[in-house]
């Protein structure tokens, strides 16, 4: 057995069953960052819209034209919570 000890070589002198724990390990890894990092876009893209609508109602604009405007888009978020009443 050589006695080099860098993840390659390491890697590469594991039995099969052990590289497929690695690369099924690997791939869980990558799946979790992406679910992360969809996650953070999703809240990011909420928080614009929360702060688009709060620039709305607080603008002075008519309170039943704001409502008009949202009722027909199922709107989400606060502008949902506004619509519902």
């Amino acid at each position: 057995m050589n006695n080099e000890l860098s993840i390659a070589a390491l890697i590469l002198d594991a039995s099969v069953v052990v590289q497929l724990i690695l690369l099924l390990l690997m791939a869980s890894s990558v799946w979790s960052w992406k679910v992360i990092f969809d996650k953070l876009k999703d809240m990011k893209q909420a928080k614009e819209a929360a702060d688009r609508f709060e620039d709305l109602f607080w603008s002075g604009r008519n309170l039943s034209e704001l409502f008009r405007k949202f009722e027909n888009s199922k709107p989400r978020g606060m502008a949902g919570i506004f619509v519902a009443g």
